[in-house]
């Protein structure tokens, strides 16, 4: 069988961690302030955050996972949630709370609508308390959702909700699995810790300590491309943003404004992050990056350490046309090709060379409430990627990670590897014609 041949069979939509599809704005509460008692230190007297201790954000989690197996409840517990607590508090530090979170039955059914547990009651030693639920729900493709539920006296989110979708996620213990698992439930405490639009406007002026007087300084809306955008214009994350694109006016980061309420208003652009961990579904490669850490710092609540930040390079120093610009212009070209694609349902490997790829699409499907300013075809056709602003670049197929070990099926005879040390490389192995292939990279010393 020849690769294209072979490319034909593959399942077309993402396995479980490329398309999960993120809900937050659909699960978000209004955050309440928590009622710390009147002795409690951390009173309106306390809001300048230059005082009192600072030091690593204490993350505790409460579970409610008895309706689910105990595989299930031991993944969760013990392997994804202490990894994502140990990446926070590695990368995070915080104005520490001085009492301990203790919570009433009233508060915990109105956060996770679950009962109050003994640990709850009596106190916790922590600056964020996640309680953990579970659920099972095939109708939905989401993986994981959380919400925060109560602030303090700075606006910081104090106790969240993080909630399991155990109909998908679960079905392996690959060690490829785990790492998107735990990608996702990164995510998910991202929006809890306070990238989520209803926690906006407590963001603290770094001039003040208070929140910011006008609005308009946190989000605004711009037009980019003709569409309606919201930018949010914090600090540092605009500089740093400025800096990476080589763009020094640029206004902000661009928020998505695509997916309906469950993605648009508290994600990264797709369009312009791509694989960043806070774009509104999983991607290939997928990176927890300094401008999501940046937003945190922004938020006036946390001081990070960008050491714990992957790398990205995506978009990196193509300057404000990359951001402004529609990706193909009215010829069907593209003024960047190494990032866009311009002949659809041709395979090649994906930008990071991650995984086998197609050019946007390779059906025609078609969409009535494709927004005019993205009809690229003329004839309402759609690619895969419903949050990319209809630019079409080289889309992962699902089981075609190059460093997952259990894609080893799809591999053909002719030196093709499947783990770690593999990437994508597009090339004529096949006969001549041009196709993605994963391939083991190794170091050759001289001689």
């Amino acid at each position: 069988m020849t690769k294209s041949l072979a490319i034909i069979f593959l399942i077309l939509t993402l396995f479980s961690f490329h398309s999960h599809a993120c809900i937050h704005d659909q699960v978000q509460k209004e955050p309440l302030p928590f009622p710390w008692p009147a002795s409690d230190p951390s009173s309106e007297s306390d809001r300048i955050l230059t005082t009192g201790t600072t030091g690593t954000i204490r993350i505790a989690a409460v579970y409610y996972l008895d309706s689910v197996s105990s595989r299930i409840s031991t993944a969760i517990s013990e392997q994804i949630i202490p990894a994502v607590i140990s990446y926070y508090q590695a990368a995070l530090q915080v104005k520490r709370l001085t009492s301990n979170i203790a919570m009433t039955s009233s508060q915990t059914r109105y956060c996770a609508g679950r009962a109050l547990t003994t640990e709850l009651q009596n106190g916790i030693s922590a600056d964020l308390v996640l309680l953990v639920t579970a659920t099972y729900d095939s109708s939905q493709n989401y993986i994981a959702a959380a919400s925060s539920c109560y602030t303090n006296i700075d606006g910081r989110p104090v106790i969240g909700n993080v909630i399991f979708n155990t109909a998908y996620g679960f079905s392996d213990d690959t060690e490829y699995n785990f790492q998107n698992q735990i990608y996702t439930t990164l995510h998910e405490v991202g929006h809890v810790l306070g990238f989520s639009s209803s926690l906006y406007k407590y963001y603290l002026d770094p001039n003040t300590n208070l929140p910011y007087a006008n609005p308009n300084d946190v989000v605004k809306i711009v037009t980019v491309n003709g569409v309606s955008t919201s930018v949010l214009k914090v600090e540092p994350l605009r500089t740093k943003l400025r800096d990476y694109f080589g763009c020094s006016n640029l206004e902000g980061a661009y928020i998505e404004q695509q997916g309906g309420s469950g993605s648009a208003g508290s994600h990264f652009e797709r369009r312009v992050f791509m694989n960043e961990l806070m774009t509104a579904s999983a991607t290939s490669d997928t990176r927890i990056t300094e401008f999501f850490l940046a937003l945190l710092e922004s938020t006036g609540w946390y001081t990070p350490d960008y050491s714990m930040a992957e790398p990205m390079f995506w978009g990196k120093g193509q300057g404000c046309d990359f951001l402004r610009t529609k990706c193909l212009d009215s010829s069907l070209n593209t003024a960047f090709p190494t990032h866009y694609c311009t002949t659809l349902d041709v395979d090649r490997c994906t930008f990071s060379n991650e995984a086998y790829g197609v050019c946007g699409t390779n059906y025609d499907a078609k969409s009535s409430n494709l927004n005019s300013a993205f009809n690229y075809w003329g004839n309402n056709r759609v690619i895969i990627d419903s949050f990319a602003d209809n630019c079409p670049y080289y889309y992962a197929y699902s089981q075609t990670e190059c460093k997952d070990a259990s894609n080893i099926a799809v591999s053909l005879p002719g030196g093709e590897y499947f783990g770690e040390g593999s990437n994508c490389f597009t090339g004529t192995l096949n006969r001549g014609s041009r196709a993605p292939f994963c391939l083991k990279n190794a170091v050759i010393a001289k001689s």
